[in-house]
């Protein structure tokens, strides 16, 4: 009888430890998170603060939008003809360039920390009558010299049988544009897709991330920074005349790393991750000190 009340309460303290443990180490793991990883947003814009139809302006963060168009409708802030209940840039007929372009503090943050990312949705349409959508251009530019840090090119014509796909091309500094082995979709009444560029002008490459799949690619041109983010499209006739059915992007996201804290003496200073850590580890410690008893 004794022995079997022993050997339940030791089969409890060690349920209790079996909970307890994974409880810290979660803690431990949510608390460096929050430590970790900080983002400065240069740019972002949803498209939700401007009038239907007009072109987009000022965003909520960052430097006034760039617009070249040939015709007034070119560029428009519109519903996202895909169904979506939300605002959208859209690109219409000729050619039209769109420029995000970074402050000189933001081109300073971005040479310091030797990267940045970008992220967009983008919603490609295939014109009804013909396999064919836009050209389609995102790309970023020296501020010196001008040159094409990275260039990437949505295919207009759909890959034969694909159901839709188009070849996604990057500019190679080995000559002229290239397969990136990606693919974009577009249908009839639109796919919307999640576009990531992750450029380290450290190691002279960027990862290309659409829908999900990703590719390394090399730089075309290796600056220490970049201007801005560039978008433009080509609608041109295609044997059925001009393409009816714009190029949408959306919700475009440009951050950098934030960069550590500089120390004003040579004296070490714990930082706040590191403190946490060890307040943790002390409360780790009694708790199991109350386990044992």
């Amino acid at each position: 009888m004794k022995t079997s009340f022993i050997w339940m309460v030791l089969k409890g303290k060690q349920a209790r430890r079996a909970v307890t443990l994974p409880r810290v180490a979660l803690l431990v793991v949510a608390l460096s998170a929050l430590t970790y990883g900080a983002q400065i947003q240069v740019f972002w814009d949803d498209f939700e603060s401007y009038p239907a139809g007009d072109n987009p302006g000022v965003p909520p963060i960052g430097e006034p939008w760039q617009i070249t168009e040939p015709a007034t409708d070119g560029i428009q802030v519109w519903p996202n003809p895909a169904g979506q209940e939300s605002l959208a840039m859209r690109f219409g007929r000729y050619r039209n360039v769109v420029v995000a372009p970074f402050s000189a503090l933001d081109r300073q943050q971005i040479a310091s920390a030797q990267t940045l990312t970008m992220s967009f949705d983008y919603t490609g349409f295939a014109e009804p009558a013909s396999p064919y959508t836009h050209y389609f251009d995102v790309a970023a530019y020296d501020p010196i010299s001008g040159s094409e840090a990275f260039f990437v090119r949505f295919s207009p014509e759909e890959n034969p049988g694909s159901g839709g796909l188009h070849d996604v091309l990057y500019l190679d500094p080995a000559g002229g544009l290239a397969d990136s082995g990606l693919d974009v979709a577009a249908g009839n009444d639109g796919v919307i897709q999640p576009i990531t560029i992750v450029a380290d002008f450290a190691a002279e490459t960027y990862q290309l991330d659409v829908g999900g799949n990703s590719a390394t690619l090399p730089m075309f041109f290796c600056p220490d920074e970049v201007a801005g983010v560039e978008f433009s499209n080509y609608a041109m006739a295609m044997g059925t005349g001009i393409l009816a059915n714009p190029s949408v992007i959306d919700n475009l996201s440009v951050t950098v790393p934030e960069p550590e804290p500089k120390r004003e003496s040579t004296q070490r200073v714990p930082e706040i991750a590191t403190v946490l850590l060890l307040l943790i580890g002390a409360i780790t410690l009694s708790c199991f000190r109350l386990l044992r008893r």
